[in-house]
């Protein structure tokens, strides 16, 4: 079975920021700010020992600067240190990460934060 990569990112991120990082948004999310969103979206095993998922990151801020050095510290984590760390998180192990498209401003629904998003591939294995 492949590791459940949303899980074992939060852990991660969590864990080495003490930012809250989820998966879904609470209701009042620009009571919560920042916050560091992970989604998987897409991807496939192109083995049967090894998950390549992609995953959206999305950081939400009060202003729009603060959105994206935090989007900027994720994407160091993630695509710099992530890989050369021992990532073993109890659902699995993170063996590499490409960047697909670095942080983006994106406009959100809620007026009150600011958004910036980045898109990764990585390379998980139980």
């Amino acid at each position: 079975m492949y590791p459940d990569v949303e899980s074992l990112l939060v852990a991660y991120l969590s864990g080495r920021t003490g930012y809250r990082v989820v998966t879904e948004l609470p209701e009042d999310v620009d009571q919560h700010l920042p916050i560091i969103r992970v989604n998987r979206v897409s991807g496939t095993s192109v083995n049967y020992k090894c998950d390549h998922p992609i995953v959206d990151v999305d950081v939400f801020a009060a202003d729009r600067p603060t959105a994206h050095d935090l989007s900027e510290e994720m994407r160091s984590m993630l695509y710099l240190d992530l890989p050369t760390v021992d990532c073993v998180q109890p659902s699995g192990v993170v063996a590499g990460v490409t960047v697909l498209n670095g942080p983006r401003w994106l406009p959100d629904k809620n007026t009150h934060v600011r958004r910036y998003q980045a898109s990764y591939q990585l390379v998980t294995h139980a």
